[in-house]
């Protein structure tokens, strides 16, 4: 994951995720996200771009439908197998 901050606006910072080797990965980074962090008075922005470009409730459809892969549930988290991820890539991009 890379960190840049945007000269125009100091409070905004854009994040890039890049799967790991192996593991596991949460939902935000494959589709990415937008959140806020407060520290006292300051509020900064926090832009997260995935590795795959769609929104939230599509992908809940289509794991319901069966395209893209089910996560692991860990205690209130759930978590997806990178390899699994990774294969997904491949058959997208392969069409």
């Amino acid at each position: 994951m890379t960190a840049t901050a945007t000269a125009a606006q100091p409070d905004v910072i854009e994040l890039r995720h890049v799967l790991p080797d192996e593991g596991f990965v949460r939902l935000r980074q494959i589709i990415g996200g937008r959140r806020q962090i407060r520290r006292g008075e300051q509020v900064t922005h926090v832009i997260e771009s995935g590795v795959l470009p769609i929104s939230k409730s599509a992908w809940l459809r289509g794991v319901a439908a069966g395209r893209y892969p089910r996560g692991v549930r860990h205690g209130s988290a759930t978590l997806y197998r990178v390899e699994d991820i990774r294969a997904l890539l491949a058959t997208i991009g392969g069409k």
